[in-house]
């Protein structure tokens, strides 16, 4: 295969714990579970979508005469082993008389740990949805709390702080880091991913548009990795320097950071390619993958350099339709390796898809399964539980209002014959192994 800009990472680089690696070797892959949360409702594991959503059957008549309920909208879920953990918002609702529109309270954040629910009465949490930061110490929730500085930006706006809060394993929430809105309205540090590493959590995403990687000290004035377009997207912690993933200028990198220096390098693309992107790293023993783009079609890298990549991707062309835009013929154009777990000669991936015609009112993504195959020349794919695919054929059934059918005899842009679906959100897409011996 032809590269360009090709490199290796330093061998001294490369000395991490084994326990970093997640699986012992004398443990078989016998399962593999690839989930996500669709909609803030649904858990979908595989092939198979669990409402989760919860509202309590239980209303609490108050005072007044109205009723109260908590209602649940997951948005993070976490498996290890046989524990399932859940995080998201509840919202306080109340119904006044009979037939009266629903008053909705502020949303606070909750933890569900094997079906108990753990309430956070603390200030509404309307910052970063609630989400899982798994340890070497214990599962943690992080989430922000948004209040008014007391300031107003340059349009006479109220500007708006956000403290970052840390829940392990559902005890009491603390604050670990801090920013307010600059002038013009926006916060300082978008954030993309967080770990905790030696007692300290570290934050990678986009300040500014620039990518960059911060403690929880110094979030709001972070060290910036490059001056142009882009963002980090996710990092591992090798000896005494950190690795990190990212992009800018369409082009996938990694830096490397010491707490002084940064080292920044461009990951390889094949001739062919105009573009990349990389999205998550897999430290296994001394080795460092990862996952992303290479011009349209999901790719691998191992300890800097191509390792393998999905040429037959897209695996097909089928197209779909959505009641909000049914004028749009969607079909897959390019994916990139969202989620990575590598196990011996074989890799367990979610693509997420980038779908055409992607255009600047409306782009749709959906996910799918990918295993690789390292023990052949080049690796070989193959792709699973295909979001598209079970929706189509009716496998994976969701909500009766999320189908629509459409008359086309009204509007002359409806395809007769077709399904129409709502939009899908989905949350951060996780990959739990399963083993026997």
């Amino acid at each position: 295969m032809k590269t360009r800009n090709t490199l290796s990472i330093l061998s001294t680089m490369l000395f991490v714990a084994a326990l970093f690696c997640g699986c012992k070797p004398d443990l078989q892959v016998s399962d593999v579970q690839y989930y996500t949360i669709l909609n803030n409702k649904y858990l979908l594991v595989n092939d198979h979508a669990k409402f989760i959503a919860y509202i309590q059957n239980d209303w609490i008549i108050n005072e007044d005469g109205d009723t109260i309920a908590n209602v649940y909208g997951p948005t993070d879920y976490y498996i290890e082993g046989n524990n399932h953990y859940e995080t998201g918002f509840y919202q306080i609702v109340t119904k006044k008389g009979e037939y009266a529109q629903l008053l909705v309270e502020e949303r606070r954040p909750y933890i569900k740990i094997n079906g108990e629910y753990i309430h956070y009465e603390t200030e509404p949490a309307v910052g970063a949805w609630p989400r899982f930061v798994p340890a070497d110490d214990g599962l943690y929730i992080f989430y922000s709390e948004t209040y008014p500085t007391g300031e107003l930006d340059r349009l006479g706006r109220t500007m708006y702080g956000h403290n970052y809060k840390i829940a392990k394993n559902g005890e009491r929430p603390i604050t670990i880091a801090n920013q307010e809105n600059s002038e013009l309205g926006g916060r300082v540090s978008a954030i993309k991913n967080i770990k905790k590493y030696d007692g300290n959590f570290y934050f990678v995403g986009a300040r500014e548009q620039c990518p960059y990687f911060s403690d929880a000290e110094h979030l709001s004035t972070p060290f910036i990795l490059s001056m142009e377009i882009g963002e980090s997207t996710d990092f591992c912690k090798i000896g005494n320097k950190f690795l990190i993933c990212g992009h800018y200028n369409n082009l996938a990198r990694y830096w490397t950071f010491d707490g002084t220096n940064i080292e920044e390098f461009e990951l390889p693309i094949t001739e062919d390619a105009t573009e990349s992107y990389a999205g998550v790293i897999d430290l296994v023993g001394d080795d460092i993958y990862i996952g992303g783009r290479i011009g349209t079609k999901p790719a691998i890298w191992k300890n800097g350099e191509i390792f393998a990549i999905y040429e037959e991707f897209p695996p097909h062309q089928d197209p779909y339709y959505l009641e909000a835009r049914p004028d749009v013929r969607f079909y897959y154009h390019s994916g990139f390796v969202r989620a990575l777990r590598v196990v011996g000669d074989k890799a367990y991936s979610i693509v997420v898809t980038t779908n055409a015609p992607n255009s600047f009112d409306y782009i749709d993504n959906k996910l799918m399964a990918v295993e690789w195959d390292f023990s052949k020349e080049p690796a070989s794919c193959r792709y699973k539980y295909d979001l598209v695919e079970m929706l189509r054929d009716g496998s994976l059934y969701l909500y009766e209002s999320f189908y629509h059918n459409l008359d086309h005899s009204t509007l002359n842009i409806i395809v007769p014959h077709e399904t129409y679906w709502g939009a899908l959100s989905y949350t951060t897409p996780r990959i739990e192994l399963q083993y026997v011996k």
